[in-house]
């Protein structure tokens, strides 16, 4: 009888662990901060990082491998969180260059909100 105790008494205790655990990963998931669903500008880091200067089509190096996703046009490696909007500017600015051009500028009109 007092074996099945102890056994009783382990099985309570480890279930109790349990539910703390997954109580302090819950929390710790809920106070990450969530990204905006709806920015205000649609390129952010459009003035932050200077355009690279790439080679002419005619110079580019034949490469057989993927490059690595990691690396600035100017050779550098970063695979910090904080460094993606270089990359995004890297690569839109590689894009421009070499594929469909640059974006054209426009001015959209909204039309006005008609309230009845």
């Amino acid at each position: 009888m007092c074996k099945s105790r102890r056994n009783l008494y382990l099985i309570r205790m480890s279930f109790g662990v349990a539910v703390v655990l997954l109580l302090c990963a819950a929390n710790s998931l809920a106070q990450r901060p969530q990204p905006p669903l709806v920015y205000t500008v649609e390129n952010t880091g459009a003035g932050l990082y200077p355009a690279p200067v790439f080679p002419s089509f005619a110079h580019l190096p034949i490469i057989r491998q993927l490059p690595d996703p990691f690396v600035f046009a100017d050779g550098v490696r970063d695979t910090k969180w904080p460094a993606q909007e270089h990359h995004r500017q890297d690569y839109l600015a590689a894009l421009a260059q070499y594929g469909q051009g640059p974006k054209p500028k426009c001015n959209v009109r909204v039309p006005r909100q008609i309230v009845f």
